[in-house]
């Protein structure tokens, strides 16, 4: 018996593989489980100090507990995932048991294929390059670079803007404005003037190096940089992520957070902020959703992640391991999983396109799985938009394998059953 169990798993292993094959569309020549660039030809090289995590804030205090010890999910222990010097010997470890490298594979390509997809199906040039998405965009930078009080600020298009991605970045661009300050005149000063080494930044958000080597002129890098952050995104919305995820743990301290604080320069001055409050990663995060309040528990909550891990991973699959975690620990972050549930009512209420009562059921399902640590949940989405993926005459046979598919993710994630009881330790 264990003989045929032993044979099974081989099989089965070989189906997942020429799966992944057909649901991602991966070939010899193009291996997305690669990151996208290499940042480290533009930080200091062997600089360990730029993947030192600073203060572990909650999982400093769980970890001298040993309850994390005690915690493991897929091949490594919470412990081991938070701990900066532990090895995390994942060229070991990623070939062994159900939830290996193969099926980490396959769900995060699903994953970014599916919202790949989406975004081709739903929004034309025209729904996204309009006045609707430039007056969200527009006070969204505004928000973040110059502070949430201020008024509305409406951008509307010309008919011939409309649908132009250059025309509608130099719109916004222009909007983008405290008072005569405008986002432009603030990267002129803060970073162009002050001579201020900005292409680490530019790199891990997409930006081709060749085209703003050496430029003075903000315009012109402002324009790089959101197109390249669009362009990016819309090819490849999850690998993007991972890739500026796995760029920004790596060299945020050696590059980036003084980058990050000269774009800030307006916010500190008038001390709506302090430089204290962005020195991890996360603590953007926070000025991004919650504006850096830590009592506002009506948006979204984040803390310290496992950058030594992240930062050191050696490829997109192995980063989405940590990332995949973290997701699952931030819904059950304070009054997280309440502000994904409500994340959810939005888009069920959403109707700037019109997206099936299919789709909206699959992000929410997705949204629902964040909010509660629900396998099940987390299982049918990967499963079930992975056979949409696939022709007709190719599901039966695939179906049965991501039918074992969904067994061996459920388990995976009911190994985070722990965590349930973090909550109330967090507070």
């Amino acid at each position: 018996m264990k003989l045929l169990r032993k044979c099974l798993c081989i099989v089965i292993s070989v189906l997942m593989a020429a799966s992944s094959c057909l649901v991602l569309g991966v070939s010899a020549a193009d291996d997305s489980s690669a990151f996208g660039f290499d940042i480290s030809s533009l930080i200091p090289s062997d600089n360990i100090g730029s993947l030192d995590i600073p203060d572990f804030d909650d999982i400093e205090a769980l970890i001298a507990t040993g309850l994390l010890s005690d915690v493991k999910i897929g091949p490594m222990t919470l412990e081991q995932i938070y701990d900066p010097d532990t090895d995390s010997d994942w060229h070991n470890i990623k070939n062994n048991g159900d939830i290996n490298a193969s099926t980490l594979y396959i769900t995060m390509g699903n994953l970014n294929l599916y919202f790949r997809n989406f975004f081709n199906k739903y929004y034309t040039k025209e729904k996204l390059y309009s006045s609707e998405t430039a007056t969200w965009l527009t006070n969204k930078i505004v928000d973040i670079f110059f502070g949430p009080d201020h008024p509305q600020i409406a951008v509307p298009l010309e008919s011939y803007e409309i649908g132009d991605q250059l025309a509608f970045i130099r719109e916004v661009l222009r909007k983008s404005k405290s008072g005569i300050t405008t986002i432009v005149d603030l990267v002129q000063s803060c970073w162009i003037n002050e001579e201020i080494n900005y292409l680490p930044m530019c790199y891990a958000l997409g930006v081709d190096i060749d085209d703003i080597w050496n430029k003075q002129n903000a315009q012109e890098v402002c324009e790089e940089i959101l197109t390249a952050m669009i362009d990016k995104f819309l090819a490849d919305p999850l690998y993007y992520i991972i890739d500026v995820v796995w760029a920004v743990s790596r060299s945020y301290n050696a590059s980036m957070h003084t980058v990050i604080e000269a774009a800030l320069t307006t916010r500190i001055a008038s001390a709506d902020i302090t430089a204290d409050e962005i020195k991890q990663p996360h603590e953007v995060l926070n000025l991004l959703f919650n504006n850096n309040s830590e009592s506002n528990t009506e948006k979204l909550q984040f803390f310290t992640a496992p950058y030594a891990k992240m930062g050191k991973s050696g490829d997109r699959v192995e980063l989405f391991y940590y990332l995949f975690i973290y997701a699952l620990l931030i819904g059950t972050y304070k009054n997280n999983e309440n502000v994904i549930k409500g994340y959810e009512n939005a888009v069920n209420a959403y109707n700037y396109v019109k997206i099936s009562s299919e789709d909206k059921g699959y992000i929410c399902d997705l949204l629902e799985a964040l909010a509660t640590c629900d396998g099940a949940r987390i299982a049918a989405f990967t499963a079930n938009t992975a056979i949409n993926n696939i022709t007709d005459t190719a599901k039966s046979w695939i179906q049965k394998i991501f039918d074992r598919f969904i067994e061996i993710l459920v388990g995976f994630v009911e190994g985070l059953d722990k965590i349930f009881g973090f909550k109330a330790r967090w507070e």
